[in-house]
C-alpha cells in the first residue's frame, strides 16, 4: 500500500505542469489569431471617424466606410460600405462602392424634384432628374424642366419653367377702391372705402396657390354720427332729422333774447362717425358798464355789454392810461384784460440845451405806478430851428466839454462882430476920401439888412 502511494504522488505534479503549459499557448494562440489590425485603405474611400486610430480590432468587429465627397464621389445605391475582421485574423474584402457623382441637384423656388429622384444620393456623370412646378405655379409652355450632372460634377443651368398662377380680379369695390401691385399667386389686395364711408368685412384678399382670391370683397357703408348732443336754453337744427351721415352739420341757437351762445354755432359728422367738436352753450352775460376816472370812453359807449362786446379808453390830458385801451366781456360777464386805470403824469422842470448855435427844449415826466428808473420824455423844438436839431445824451448836458464849446461859439461871434465894423469903417473912408479925424473915433452903425457873410464880401471888394 505505501508504494502505490509514492508511485501516485510522482505522477501528479508532473501532469498538473503538462495541463497548463497547454492552456497557455492554446490562449496565446487564440488572441494572435483574432487581431486583424489597423484596416485596409479604400479607394476614394475614407474610414469613419469613429474607427479612425485604432490599431486593434478582434475578430467579428465590424468598420465602415464613406466616399471622399471632397473629391466628388458618392456611394452607389445598394453597395455595402463595410468590412469584418474574420477568425483568421484578415478583414474580409469589400467591391468598390464609390463612384464620381454631382452634388444634390439644383433646388428652386418654384419646382421641386418628381419623386422617382427624391430618394436617390448618387448623381454619376450623365444622370438627369426632372422637376414639377409648386403650388402657386405652373409651366412655361415650351421650358424645359429637367438637368444634367455633367463632366465636371456640377449641374447643367436652366431658365425659370414656373410662373405664378393668376387669380384674375379681386373685386370692385363701390364707394372705395384697392390697392394692389399684381393678381398673382402670393399678392395682397388692400380694399379701402372713400372719405364718409366705413368698410364692413375684411379689407385684405389673397391670391392662392388654387388660383383664387380669399375671403370676399368688402362693402363700403355710409359713416353714420349719433344725434348730436343737446344743450340747456337753446337747440339745433336736426331736431328733425333720424340719421346723420358724414359731412352732415346742424347749427345751435338759443331759445331766449337774454341768453348768449358762447363757442361755435355748427358742428358737422365727421368721416370717423363721430361729431366735430363740443356744443356750444347757452349762458347769461352781462358785463357791468366800466368807468375810467380821468378816462373817457371813445368807442363802445352804450350798455348792455354782452359776450365779445368790446370797449375803448383814452385818459385826460395830463393823466396816462396804465393797462390795455381795449377790453372785452368775456363768456364769465368780466372784462379782460381788466379794466385800465388813468394816474397823473408828473413832469420835471424843462431843459433848454444848445447845439450847434440851435436850441431845444426837454421835459421829463415820471408816471406814477411805473418803476422808478422808468421815466417819459419830451423834446421841444424852439421855432424857427430846424427839425434836424439833436440832443446830446442826459450825461453829457452838464458836462464839461457842453460850457467849452459855448464860450467857444461867443468869442466867434464877437471876432465876427469886430471884423465887419472894421470892414464897414474901411469902407466909408475910401469912398469919403476922409482921412482920420476927430469924428473917425465914433460908432458906425451896422446894417441890419446886410448878414457878415454879405459885409465880409463888400469889404473884400474895396480892399481889392
Amino acid at each position: 500500500m505505501a508504494r502505490r502511494r509514492k508511485r501516485t504522488g510522482e505522477r501528479c505534479p508532473a501532469a498538473t505542469l503538462c495541463w497548463l503549459s497547454c492552456c497557455c499557448c492554446c490562449l496565446l494562440a487564440g488572441e494572435v489569431r483574432g487581431d486583424c489590425g489597423i484596416p485596409p485603405s479604400i479607394t476614394n474611400a475614407l474610414l469613419k471617424e469613429e474607427y479612425a486610430g485604432r490599431e486593434a480590432f478582434s475578430a467579428g468587429s465590424v468598420v465602415s466606410y464613406e466616399c471622399d465627397q471632397a473629391t466628388g464621389y458618392g456611394k452607389k445605391p445598394g453597395m455595402s460600405d463595410t468590412i469584418t475582421c474574420l477568425d483568421n485574423s484578415t478583414w474580409s474584402e469589400i467591391p468598390t462602392f464609390c463612384e464620381r457623382t454631382c452634388n444634390s441637384p439644383t433646388r428652386f423656388f418654384f419646382a421641386e424634384l418628381q419623386s422617382e429622384f427624391t430618394a436617390m444620393n448618387l448623381f454619376p456623370v450623365g444622370t438627369t432628374v426632372s422637376y414639377d412646378c409648386r403650388p402657386g405655379y405652373r409651366l412655361t409652355r415650351g421650358m424645359p424642366t429637367s438637368i444634367t450632372c455633367l463632366q465636371n460634377l456640377t449641374w447643367s443651368v436652366i431658365a425659370p419653367f414656373c410662373e405664378r398662377r393668376s387669380c384674375g380680379s379681386p373685386g370692385e369695390l363701390l364707394n372705395g377702391g384697392v390697392d394692389l401691385d399684381d393678381n398673382l399667386f402670393g399678392s395682397t389686395a388692400k380694399f379701402y372705402c372713400n372719405p364718409g364711408y366705413q368698410i364692413v368685412g375684411r379689407s385684405t384678399r389673397q391670391c392662392l396657390s388654387s388660383g383664387s382670391w380669399s375671403n370676399v370683397v368688402p362693402t363700403c357703408d355710409p359713416v353714420i354720427c349719433g344725434s348730436p348732443p343737446n344743450i340747456e336754453g337753446g337747440t339745433h337744427s336736426g331736431s328733425e332729422k333720424e340719421e346723420f351721415r358724414y359731412s352732415s352739420a346742424v347749427t345751435y341757437s338759443c331759445t331766449s333774447n337774454e341768453l348768449t351762445l358762447i363757442g361755435d354755432a355748427s358742428i358737422y359728422c365727421t368721416q370717423y362717425g363721430n361729431w366735430s367738436g363740443n356744443p356750444p352753450k347757452c349762458k347769461v352775460v352781462s358785463c357791468t358798464d366800466p368807468v375810467v376816472k380821468n378816462g373817457r370812453k371813445i368807442s363802445g359807449f352804450a350798455p348792455p355789454y354782452k359776450y365779445m362786446f368790446a370797449v375803448q379808453f383814452e385818459c385826460n390830458p395830463g393823466f396816462t392810461l396804465s393797462g390795455d385801451s381795449l377790453i372785452k366781456c368775456d363768456e364769465n360777464s368780466n372784462w379782460y384784460p381788466p379794466v385800465p386805470t388813468c394816474q397823473v403824469a408828473t413832469t420835471t422842470p424843462s431843459t433848454t440845451l444848445t447845439t450847434d448855435g440851435r436850441s431845444t427844449t426837454e421835459s421829463i415826466q415820471t408816471v406814477p405806478g411805473i418803476g422808478k428808473g422808468s421815466t417819459a420824455s419830451s423834446v421841444q423844438t424852439v421855432p424857427g430851428i430846424s427839425k434836424e436839431t439833436t440832443v446830446e445824451p442826459e450825461d453829457n448836458k452838464d458836462g464839461p466839454g457842453s460850457n467849452v464849446d459855448l464860450i467857444v461859439g461867443i468869442l466867434a461871434a464877437l471876432f465876427c462882430l469886430v471884423v465887419v465894423g472894421v470892414a464897414v469903417y474901411v469902407y466909408k473912408r475910401n469912398k469919403e476920401g476922409v482921412y482920420d479925424t476927430n469924428e473917425s473915433s465914433k460908432d458906425v452903425p451896422l446894417n441890419p439888412n446886410i448878414t457878415p457873410t454879405s459885409q465880409s464880401l463888400e469889404s473884400d471888394k474895396i480892399v481889392q
